[in-house]
């Protein structure tokens, strides 16, 4: 759903827009909704409340996830 621009010059965005629900985020993340919520919640993933929504900013989002370190998953596999 989400094709990477490739515009020289142009920073990629995705093709996310830059404000998004939970839905659109964990979509574009590839994780479960209720597993971003959670994140969300304890402030791992940035997020705004706007009267009953959360939202996440495209901008936001991306550039957390430029500072976040990644591990290394050791073990087998599930199928």
């Amino acid at each position: 759903m989400y094709a990477e621009l490739t515009n020289p010059g142009v920073q990629y965005t995705y093709g996310l827009p830059k404000i998004m629900t939970v839905e659109e985020a964990a979509e574009f993340l590839r994780v479960n909704v209720k597993t971003l919520y959670a994140a969300v919640e304890s402030k791992d993933v940035p997020a705004l409340k706007l009267g009953k929504r959360i939202v996440i900013l495209r901008d936001a989002l991306l550039e957390s996830l430029r500072g976040k370190k990644f591990v290394k998953i050791s073990g087998k596999r599930r199928a």
